[in-house]
């Protein structure tokens, strides 16, 4: 497989990223989404746990209710979209004003194709496949172990809630996320080493960046499988439809098959 390089790219579009430019870029965007995700959730708690506690000062809930009692559909929509949205947008415009990166180099060199919407599904299945066999995997050797995505969600019932979960959820962490870890942090990596390098350190920043130690495995090689389908396509667009098509997948077998949700 071959290192991504700019042999087909525009003139004005550097071959190799300015490497502390890659770094403040990435650091910007993830502190952009941590932050964001910080002072929602902050003013979120004011709004829902503060008068929990002064209407019943003698049951102070624990993190996992305190989570479940903040995140309703309606406030894990307004959490989700506004940190991830942000990464995204810091990550796409310091890589292009301050990289110098061109729309190609990103992933968006071309309009959308039905193509994309068959090559994504359809990796969106095999990581579906690769992601249960890692979590099967680690259950084995650790015990089941539910992730707290998984049991926030859980609490939420109904198709209101599931369409803002969807949305937040698939769509949005989709469509962003792939645009900072694979259009910007993976193009970079595969400028400086051989792509399989470049996609595990990059599906391992991507297990991380979830902050879910029981997720982390499962996800690192998701996140490297995407980084592969990445540097095949050498398109953005698949690798949403495939993101997208993941979690949208867990999505519904919370809603609706509770029982086979990890």
């Amino acid at each position: 497989m071959e290192e991504i390089t700019s042999a087909s790219l525009e003139p004005a579009a550097p071959a190799r990223w300015n490497g502390w430019r890659v770094t403040a870029v990435v650091l910007f965007g993830v502190a952009a989404l941590y932050l964001v995700q910080l002072i929602v959730g902050a003013i979120i708690a004011i709004i829902v746990i503060v008068p929990q506690v002064q209407a019943h000062p003698q049951h102070l809930p624990n993190t996992q209710q305190l989570l479940i009692a903040m995140l309703n559909s309606p406030s894990l929509f307004v959490l989700s979209v506004s940190s991830e949205s942000l990464m995204a947008f810091i990550a796409v415009a310091l890589a292009m004003s301050s990289l110098g990166a061109s729309r190609q180099q990103l992933g968006m060199g071309r309009p959308f194709q039905a193509s994309d919407l068959v090559i994504g599904v359809l990796a969106g299945c095999a990581l579906i496949g690769i992601g249960d066999i890692v979590g099967s995997i680690q259950e084995h050797f650790f015990g089941a172990h539910q992730q707290q995505t998984v049991q926030i969600i859980m609490s939420h019932h109904g198709l209101g809630s599931f369409a803002l979960d969807f949305i937040s959820v698939a769509l949005v962490a989709g469509i962003c996320e792939e645009l900072m870890f694979r259009g910007v942090m993976f193009t970079a990596l595969a400028q400086r080493m051989p792509v399989w390098t470049a996609a595990v350190l990059s599906g391992i920043a991507f297990g991380v960046a979830h902050a879910d130690k029981w997720s982390l495995a499962a996800l690192s090689f998701v996140g490297i499988g995407l980084a592969v389908l990445f540097s095949r396509t050498r398109s953005i667009w698949p690798n949403m439809v495939a993101h997208t098509t993941f979690n949208a997948f867990s999505l519904v077998l919370i809603y609706f098959f509770p029982q086979f949700a990890k």
